[in-house]
């Protein structure tokens, strides 16, 4: 049996409740998007190395699934 996920509605006063709920629905149908929304504020991250400052690229989905294999 195949349950129909429903996006859940926001209603007033309930922001905490349907925030939650949001965050787990979009974890659910795609993890991969919810780290992206996650991470997209994030400010870079920066490397010294030998007094040499290195910008870190973001990892997308596809770096972190290739590493996990």
């Amino acid at each position: 049996m195949v349950a129909a996920l429903k996006v859940p509605m926001l209603k007033p006063g309930e922001y905490e409740l349907w925030r939650m709920r949001m965050e787990q629905y979009i974890q659910m149908i795609d993890y991969s998007l919810w780290e992206v929304i996650e991470n997209v504020n994030a400010p870079p991250i920066t490397k010294v190395v030998e007094g040499v400052e290195t910008i870190i690229s973001p990892t997308n989905a596809e770096e972190k699934t290739q590493r996990r294999l």
